[in-house]
């Protein structure tokens, strides 16, 4: 039996603006604050373009009939701050920690498997959420011996949420 094939598209449309402004405190320190604005709209479509006389769910599928999605749409906007503190004791050391958000919006899943149920039954979802990402970030850049070494040391912390990956299933397709 040849499985049907699906014909998927997720159409795109977004914008962001990202401003950064940077304050002296003194000679020594500097405060820098920055902020980026993103908006996103995403709309989902698919239909069966080969149907090979496949039955799934006791429905026989048809080329031309749609995938039914429960929401084939998603509209997400976000504004993701960041605030850098800086210190340079001397013009070959900078020491800094920095706070920072980020964001990632949401989309639709393509998996041709899932298609085939999303041809018959209705009140489906194949979209995802949005990914975040919050977390601190400290470190040390630093030249020497007349600027022949170069040392840098950072740590950071970042907590996800909703982490996006993707991966490829090789028994799905069998």
């Amino acid at each position: 039996t040849v499985l049907p094939f699906f014909q998927q598209q997720i159409d795109s449309n977004g914008w962001s603006v990202f401003a950064q402004a940077e304050i002296d405190i003194t000679p020594q320190f500097e405060l820098s604050i920055g902020g980026r604005y993103s908006d996103e709209k995403k709309h989902y479509s698919g239909k069966i373009t080969q149907a090979n006389n496949t039955v799934v769910d006791g429905v026989a599928l048809r080329a031309g009939d749609p995938l039914r999605i429960r929401d084939p749409r998603i509209a997400e906007d976000n504004f993701s701050p960041e605030v850098t503190l800086s210190y340079k004791p001397n013009s070959d050391v900078l020491i800094y920690g920095a706070y920072k958000k980020g964001f990632k919006s949401g989309s639709f899943g393509m998996s041709q498997t899932a298609a085939r149920f999303w041809s018959v039954r209705t009140n489906n979802s194949n979209s995802f959420l949005s990914e975040r990402v919050e977390g601190f970030e400290g470190g040390i850049k630093s030249e020497w011996l007349n600027r022949t070494l170069r040392l840098n040391v950072v740590a950071f912390n970042y907590d996800y949420r909703n982490l996006q990956l993707s991966a490829w299933d090789p028994v799905a397709l069998s």
